[in-house]
């Protein structure tokens, strides 16, 4: 994903992945605007670390610190903690990726003709890489 976004986009976006997955109640939950009551903050559906902070629902937790710090491209990378039952297709970890551009109203916007194809990505052979128990690329 990085890659190919950075190559569509000239190598414009800031990348974080490794930042710190414990965050503020302020940074989860409100400065996102997420309702006192959302059923999101109960400690049921995520994990708190204390009264003030908690692992990181999603990554969207960092967005108003990376705006605030003047970044106007970035993608954010990282694991997510979400209080479920584990089963076929719930885990309480997970990896998240997300990606910001905020636009500038007076540049015109960007004419397809002038945005480059991405370069081709070599894959492998789908059957020398993915079994149903492992990748093994």
């Amino acid at each position: 994903v990085e890659r190919h976004v950075q190559a569509l986009h000239g190598g414009a976006f800031d990348v974080f992945d490794s930042l710190d997955p414990v965050v503020s109640i302020e940074q989860n939950f409100d400065s996102l605007l997420t309702p006192a009551d959302h059923p999101s903050r109960a400690p049921t559906d995520t994990f708190y670390v204390d009264a003030a902070r908690v692992l990181r629902c999603h990554t969207s937790a960092h967005q108003v610190e990376l705006l605030r710090a003047g970044h106007r491209r970035f993608m954010v990378f990282g694991d997510v903690y979400r209080r479920d039952t584990v089963d076929r297709t719930h885990f309480p970890v997970f990896h998240q990726a997300e990606g910001v551009h905020v636009f500038d109203r007076t540049a015109p916007p960007p004419r397809a003709a002038d945005v480059p194809p991405p370069p081709p990505v070599p894959l492998a052979s789908a059957a020398s890489c993915w079994s149903m128990s492992r990748v093994t690329c």
